[in-house]
């Protein structure tokens, strides 16, 4: 197993934990048989991404100012969250979006929501362009995220 990806599994398992902790009020829904869907408590995406520690700065202005302005614009975006991790040269970001099911992701992602989205500028920040994002379903939230 390469060091790449025992980050990559590391970070996915971080991940899982913030999810299982993140607070976003979401409506709940049943099945029919009355235990809760999990499409009905919504969906989180988890993009990651990593620059050089030096770009770390300019890179956090850039998001918030352009992709995360306009993913919290859309109707069915329920919040976001961006984590950042200084791992020495490099600078890690999570966003966390929710979304109250995948079709609203489309929305943001297009048809694929699987696909990771990059703009020409991202490409001038980022060290590695991830092909893709994953997508959980919410089955548990709880607590308060934001300040």
């Amino acid at each position: 197993m390469t060091l790449r990806t025992m980050r990559l599994l590391a970070g996915t398992a971080a991940v899982v934990a913030l999810l299982a902790c993140a607070a976003v009020e979401i409506g709940s829904g049943q099945t029919r048989s009355g235990a809760r869907s999990a499409d009905a408590q919504g969906v989180a995406r988890v993009w990651h991404g990593r620059t050089p520690a030096a770009k770390a700065d300019a890179y956090a202005t850039y998001m918030l100012e352009t992709d995360l302005r306009q993913m919290r614009a859309l109707p069915g975006n329920l919040g976001i969250q961006v984590l950042r991790r200084n791992e020495g040269v490099f600078t890690d970001f999570v966003v966390i979006s929710y979304w109250p099911s995948r079709d609203a992701v489309r929305q943001w992602a297009g048809e694929n929501i699987e696909l990771a989205r990059y703009s020409d500028k991202d490409r001038e920040f980022l060290v590695d362009l991830e092909p893709t994002v994953k997508h959980y379903d919410i089955i548990f939230t709880e607590g308060r995220t934001s300040r």
